[in-house]
């Protein structure tokens, strides 16, 4: 049949046609409507006709609908008619359930390609209730599916907040010393420098308020003119700019020779500062960060992770207390480093980061059950 294919004409429906509910043209080829009328024409689909899938993919069943009136199915795919006293709808229901599938699983043949065919359809029972109670049936089954499709997409609707407000809450909690018990044995944090006068909340006994640059220093980046970022080229450097901090697969390229500070390793704790907000634990070898990233190092009262989840969790805070202009928001470098900070004992620090981590894992193991 494959000498008979043309670029337009009456549809050949295939397999990859069968993913839906209904049949589609997706995949199919065309054929002569000449030749179609001469010698296949009792093959042409009807609205409400029934398809089954009989070689390699022996799950596919649909129905076909108005795109696909008129098309011929594909050797491979068994077309269902109904004689009258089987309602075709109820047939679709059956024909995906277990009892179908086993009877299928029974009788198919074939080493390499798995198929069944129309002898083989003989020695298959289906159980066929009186008509009445057949439409009773697929209407009560298209309502249960009705309520399962809408229950699904909003489930897939809900499925990014609820991820974003699950993690949120965690890193709340986490700050405020609610996430993980505080021990007995482990000493309290250090005081380190003068206590912020604006405390935002009561932090447990044994955690101290300190200032952000008490734990960490913020590192400026390099701000680059249009000239100077260049192509890739050997021995030039990649230059981290917000966007690719976040999404943008597009990079420049720098052949300055700077400062040691100027530059980003993998490890790195970083924080983007301007347009978009938040920090990164850099992963991506060594490049020059810009302007509009800070580096962070940390001391050593503070975990470079414990840190990064502050940030993350202080992010959108950050931007919306101190953030800076109406076209492109930033914050400042002298703001964000009088920000109070309720700083746990470093032991502490750490069961909050491996608790963290351990948590976002099982939402993620959420969001992706299907």
């Amino acid at each position: 049949m494959k000498t008979d294919f043309r670029p337009t004409g009456v549809p050949l429906i295939r397999i990859a046609g069968m993913a839906n509910h209904e049949v589609t043209l997706d995949g199919c080829n065309y054929l002569d409507p000449e030749k179609v009328q001469k010698k296949w024409n009792h093959f042409r689909l009807d609205a409400g006709d029934v398809l089954v899938s009989s070689s390699a993919s022996l799950d596919k069943v649909c129905v076909v609908g108005k795109e696909a009136v008129g098309a011929i199915p594909y050797t491979g795919i068994i077309r269902f008619k109904s004689k009258g006293f089987l309602d075709l709808r109820y047939f679709q229901y059956f024909a995906k359930t277990e009892c179908f599938k086993e009877q299928i699983s029974a009788n198919k043949t074939g080493t390499t390609i798995k198929h069944f065919g129309s002898t083989h359809l003989k020695k298959m029972l289906i159980p066929i209730p009186p008509m009445e109670e057949q439409y009773r049936l697929v209407e009560k089954l298209e309502k249960i599916f009705n309520q399962i499709d809408k229950a699904e997409k909003a489930y897939k609707e809900l499925l990014g907040p609820l991820y974003d407000h699950l993690c949120q809450l965690c890193l709340e909690k986490a700050i405020r010393g609610k996430l993980v018990p505080q021990l007995e044995r482990e000493p309290e944090a250090d005081i380190i420098g003068e206590q912020p006068k604006d405390i935002p909340f009561n932090a447990p006994r044994k955690w101290k308020w300190v200032k952000l640059s008490n734990v960490a220093t913020l590192l400026n980046g390099r701000a680059y003119s249009k000239s100077e970022l260049l192509s890739k080229a050997p021995g030039r450097v990649p230059v981290l700019r917000v966007g690719n901090f976040f999404t943008n697969s597009s990079w420049y390229y720098s052949d300055l020779k700077l400062e040691p500070n100027k530059y980003c390793d993998n490890n790195d704790l970083l924080f983007a500062w301007s347009a978009s907000f938040g920090p990164k634990i850099w992963n991506g070898g060594r490049c020059i960060y810009h302007y509009h990233i800070w580096k962070v190092l940390c001391s050593e009262y503070v975990d470079k992770e414990w840190l990064y989840f502050w940030l993350l969790s202080m992010a959108e805070k950050l931007k919306n207390t101190s953030g800076r202009g109406s076209t492109m928001i930033h914050i400042t470098k002298k703001e964000t480093e009088q920000t109070p900070l309720a700083l746990p004992p470093i032991e502490e620090q750490r069961r909050i980061v491996r608790t963290i981590k351990s948590l976002f894992r099982y939402f993620d193991d959420i969001i992706s059950v299907k």
